[in-house]
């Protein structure tokens, strides 16, 4: 089973989140890295809003992909009980 989903789904979850004033946007995406205009402009748009953007992208050493990489999002990973990095866990750049 293939899932897919489509930049515009995103943008009207971001268009949703400005026009109610959330707070904050957590994000976590799997796949690819994501860089249409539409779609990294509308960051920009988000944070312009004062909504924190929050989000995740790997798993693999050095692959923290967008939207996590941009200046205005924060980027996160996860960790399990023993405060090992998870499997699945963004990674950035080092550990």
């Amino acid at each position: 089973m293939v899932k897919v989903s489509y930049t515009s789904w995103f943008l009207d979850t971001f268009n949703y989140a400005i026009a109610t004033n959330m707070d904050v946007l957590n994000l976590i995406i799997g796949g690819p890295n994501n860089m249409d205009l539409p779609f990294l402009g509308k960051f920009w748009e988000l944070t312009a809003s004062n909504i924190s953007v929050i989000s995740s992208d790997g798993p693999y050493y050095v692959t923290l992909n967008n939207p996590a990489d941009q200046s205005d999002v924060i980027g996160v990973g996860g960790i399990d009980y023993s405060s090992s990095i998870t499997s699945f866990s963004s990674r950035g750049m080092n550990t």
